[in-house]
């Protein structure tokens, strides 16, 4: 008997744990989602910048001097997202690429940097500054050629309140140890690669209900369920004569 009733139990317990791991998981919704890919720059000016050329996302910062090499500067590309409290979220970045003797014969270089945070979650307009700003080389060359950023003072609204969110401590942050970051200018020395300067802030949700509702188990895994202990059912009545019979009789086979 308890061979038989093993086997009914192990198989409506199987049939159960199948049902509840066909269950989709549990997804939080993010509070906070968007890209700054919209930015953009614009308005190049100088006194003389004759090998200094501008585009949406680049600027490319020339020398005259024998031997020199570019500087490049880039608006990266940034996607952001937050399911909970998180500091220093990234949502914008530049790259800075430093040549040799940077910014020879270029003098009064000055462009607009339009920076466009777009919100999809919550969705609706983001913050935005245009920030005007001037580009400097020291002409020198090797590791002691450097190229100077300035006027990014921050005028965004801080803390910015959003719908279930609030954006706090906007900043921008160096990554690396040969560039720096002070009095909104950002210095970079010739490393022969890419230094970066992000724009961060920190992120703080304003309600709790972040949980995705299609987490949920759906109907459809229920009935998967209820057809599994129909079916063993069915399966117990059509032998249960035959079960009777080896209870009344264990010796049977």
């Amino acid at each position: 008997m308890n061979r038989y009733i093993a086997r009914y139990l192990s198989v409506g317990g199987f049939m159960a744990i199948a049902s509840l791991a066909m269950a989709p998981p549990a997804h939080a919704i993010p509070i906070l989602a968007g890209n700054s890919n919209s930015s953009s720059f614009s308005n190049l000016s100088c006194t003389s910048c004759a090998d200094t050329s501008l585009t949406s996302n680049q600027i490319t910062f020339g020398t005259t001097a024998p031997g020199g090499l570019d500087s490049l500067l880039n608006i990266e590309p940034v996607s952001f997202s937050a399911n909970a409290d998180m500091l220093g979220l990234k949502l914008a970045e530049l790259s800075l690429y430093v040549g040799k003797k940077p910014g020879e014969s270029q003098t009064g270089v000055m462009f607009d940097y339009n920076l466009e945070i777009t919100l999809l979650t919550p969705s609706g307009g983001g913050p935005s500054q245009t920030f005007s700003l001037g580009l400097g080389g020291n002409f020198s060359g090797g590791a002691n050629a450097l190229v100077t950023l300035s006027g990014l003072g921050l005028t965004l609204t801080d803390p910015l309140t959003l719908s279930g969110v609030t954006l706090s401590n906007f900043r921008f942050l160096n990554i690396d140890e040969t560039s720096s970051f002070s009095n909104d200018t950002w210095t970079v020395r010739n490393i022969k690669t890419m230094s970066y300067l992000s724009l961060v802030a920190d992120v703080a949700a304003t309600t709790t209900s972040n949980f995705d509702p299609s987490s949920v188990p759906e109907p459809t895994m229920f009935t998967l369920f209820g057809i599994g202990l129909l079916g063993l059912t069915t399966l117990r009545r059509r032998k249960q004569s035959g079960f009777y019979q080896r209870l009344a009789s264990p010796n049977l086979p």
